[in-house]
């Protein structure tokens, strides 16, 4: 997320000492409780401890959070580290989880509100397919693949689930999916956060901020992404992981790297068609978690030169032409879903069975996959200080490179 420092700094005044004061107790202290708390010790080799440190540093000179707001994320972290001790524990008890075989996923990549989402929800209807879902992500241990029906962990990640929302009401309106609560599907992103390497917000549905990540781009966290497929895939069936992140275009060598045989599924629609709604979903879940307005004619610039380098970083990846990327244009996928994904299961050598097709077209027929079930996300790239013929200026290349229509 954007950090909206500027307009935040003078909330800062007379609060930095409290907060670095409460800081210092809280990254040994955390460990410490979680430790208490679960009886296990062990928190893996993958720098989770450093990166909690960073993150709690961070929060101490974070401009939107108080020594309450300090509290409350010291609550939720001390869960997130907890959580991680029984993961660790899980995999020494069971060595088998190690060596799991992630084989030939499907994975959906490319920019929020290009239509990864609805791509993700058609894939994963594929009965062959399994997708990630909330309430094993956010509870991954014991390994989820063994609970029943009524496992208490679903209902406990609903609860998370509905308070985030509550929080941030017009996130259930931009992104209505969320409404399948403890099954609902997952982004890649979610799963990285076990590991600290972002602070997925569902993570956090109470702490008061939350627009700060505590390490640049790691090249391991892919080891950790596996790792978390690996404990949810064991002893269940065999099927083949559908999964969905829209940072994965950034860094096509390293997914490819750890899943060599996995088809990515790159979505693309025109700048001019997702910034502005991009922007306003991330307005609102800065103003959710902050309590108070945010100035879009300052965070839309900021916002736009971020994604914008990310992506044409991304383009210089020789990656992008590897035949294990399937490039879709949007419009060609909307026309007609069930078309589309059968041609991309023939381009990646899958089959597409009858049993699919007819899940597809179901699913698209029911109301209660209405894209405005809960109201019409409205947006506008006005309220940002952005025209059209900047996002057509900025993204010129990428448009021309994948032949994105208008």
């Amino acid at each position: 997320m954007i950090d909206e420092g500027a307009s935040f700094g003078r909330r800062m005044q007379g609060t930095v000492v409290t907060a670095l004061q409460a800081a210092r107790l809280s990254s040994e202290e955390i460990v410490e409780r979680a430790r208490r708390s679960t009886g296990l010790t062990n928190l893996g080799t993958t720098g989770f401890v450093g990166r909690l440190h960073t993150m709690v540093e961070a929060a101490a000179v974070h401009p939107g959070l108080d020594a309450a707001g300090l509290q409350v994320l010291a609550e939720e972290l001390e869960s997130l580290v907890s959580l991680r001790l029984r993961f660790e524990h899980d995999r020494q008890a069971e060595p088998a989880i190690a060596s799991q075989r992630i084989e030939r996923p499907v994975i959906v990549a490319g920019t929020p509100r290009s239509g990864t989402t609805l791509l993700h929800a058609l894939l994963a209807e594929d009965p062959a397919g399994r997708p990630p879902r909330a309430w094993e992500v956010m509870h991954p241990s014991p390994p989820p693949s063994l609970a029943s029906a009524d496992d208490p962990r679903r209902e406990r990640v609903a609860r998370m689930l509905k308070d985030w929302c509550l929080v941030a009401p017009g996130m259930f309106v931009a992104h209505p999916y969320w409404d399948e609560w403890a099954d609902a599907l997952m982004e890649c992103e979610s799963l990285l956060t076990l590991d600290l390497h972002n602070t997925y917000p569902a993570w956090f549905p109470r702490t008061p901020a939350i627009d700060f990540s505590p390490t640049a781009a790691d090249p391991t966290r892919y080891h950790w992404h596996r790792a978390v497929l690996q404990q949810l895939q064991w002893g269940g069936p065999d099927r083949h992981w559908v999964l969905k992140g829209v940072n994965h275009q950034f860094s096509l060598d390293l997914l490819l790297e750890t899943y060599p045989d996995a088809s990515v599924v790159w979505i693309h629609r025109h700048p001019v068609q997702i910034f502005a709604s991009l922007m306003e979903l991330m307005a609102v879940l800065i103003e959710g978690h902050s309590r108070r307005a945010v100035d879009r004619r300052t965070i839309g610039p900021l916002f736009l030169e971020r994604w914008g380098d990310g992506l044409m970083h991304g383009l210089t990846k020789p990656e992008v032409d590897d035949p294990r990327v399937c490039h879709l244009l949007y419009a060609d996928f909307i026309t007609d879903p069930a078309a589309a994904i059968r041609a991309l299961y023939e381009r990646m050598g899958r089959d597409f069975s009858d049993e699919h097709d007819r899940r597809i077209r179901t699913w698209l027929a029911s109301p209660s996959n209405r894209p405005n079930r809960h109201g019409t996300f409205h947006y506008d790239l006005q309220w940002f200080g952005i025209t059209p013929a900047q996002l057509e200026k900025r993204f010129a290349e990428y448009v021309d490179r994948f032949q994105i229509p208008a």
